[in-house]
Parts: C-alpha cells; sequence; structure tokens
C-alpha cells in the first residue's frame, strides 16, 4: 500500500474546492474559472489547505451554483466515508430498518440519505434542530437523545428493538 504521505514538508487535507486556474494537455472536462470539488489522489493527501492545487480532472466535479466552496468542500469524505457504510460494510437492502446513532452528524445525514434511497426505513437518533432536519431528509422516526434514548420503554412509539443495522456515531456502551 502507498502511503498516505509523501514526506516532508506535508501540507495535509483531503476535500477541496476552488476555482480552475489552469487546464493540463488534454483536460476538456473543465474550462479555466470553473467552479470543482473533490478529494484528489485519495487516499495520498491532496494537500487542500493550499492555497493551490492540483488534480486529476477525473477527480473532480463541477460545483453546483447552489453550493458555496466551504460547503462543497465539506462534502467528498464525508459523503464517500457514509457511502461506504451503507453500501459496502452493512450493505444495506430495501425494506431493512436502520438505527442511525448521531444521525445529525455530517456523515450521519448522509448514511441516513444513502440508506432512504435504497429503501431502507430509517430511524434517525439525534437532538435539538437537527431531529427537524432529519424529518426534512425523510427518516421515518426520530429519537430525541436529550429527552429519552433509543432503548427507553417508554419511547413514544415503543423502543426500538428490532432493527436490521445500527450505524453508531455516538459510541460509549449500550
Amino acid at each position: 500500500m502507498a502511503p498516505l504521505m509523501d514526506g516532508f514538508p506535508i501540507t495535509v487535507g483531503w476535500d477541496i474546492a476552488g476555482t480552475v486556474t489552469a487546464l493540463g494537455t488534454g483536460v476538456n472536462r473543465f474550462e479555466v474559472g470553473d467552479c470543482v470539488y473533490g478529494m484528489p489522489r485519495f487516499p495520498r493527501a491532496a494537500s487542500g489547505y493550499a492555497e493551490y492545487v492540483t488534480s486529476p480532472s477525473r477527480h473532480l466535479a463541477r460545483m453546483p451554483d447552489n453550493l458555496d466552496f466551504a460547503t462543497a468542500a465539506s462534502i467528498p469524505l464525508p459523503a464517500t466515508t457514509a457511502y461506504q457504510i451503507v453500501h459496502e460494510a452493512a450493505d444495506v437492502c430495501s425494506g431493512q430498518t436502520v438505527l442511525v446513532l448521531g444521525a445529525g452528524g455530517v456523515v450521519g445525514s448522509y448514511v441516513v440519505q444513502f440508506a432512504k434511497q435504497l429503501g431502507a426505513t430509517v430511524i434517525g437518533h439525534a437532538t435539538g434542530s437537527k431531529l427537524e432536519w432529519l424529518q426534512e431528509l425523510g427518516v421515518d422516526r426520530t429519537i430525541d437523545y436529550a429527552v429519552q434514548e433509543f432503548d427507553d420503554p417508554a419511547l413514544t412509539g415503543g423502543a426500538i428493538t428490532d432493527v436490521d443495522v445500527v450505524v453508531d456515531f455516538i459510541g460509549g456502551q449500550f
């Protein structure tokens, strides 16, 4: 396996977003001035904290007009992580029930969306304004962990006891 860092000095950062300032020979996917985002050369560091970054054009996507640079740069690694959890590690299928502990976090919210896209029933565990946001994302049931936990028998709708997949972004003991 190739080392994640290629030696010193190291410029860290995987996720990037910015404006194309120059193009290499044969690049026809973008033009100078296009706004792009991505995660170049992963798992190697993309040097995303640098002022300028080079990247293979296939490691970038055109940035949608409704995103700002900070939001676009926050997408690649969390979304890839969630995709791997749902599609590879948990192998979520239509009809399954998925409990996401910490569903209101960045990776958790992507897990919710990927699981719903596959036709799973999703229970989101969060608190505060994140509960409403999870409902907007399509969760089938929310649990406010500031009030009750998922295994509390007094939970409205009953304790959560029959799930196919638990994705835990909280940690600790059950």
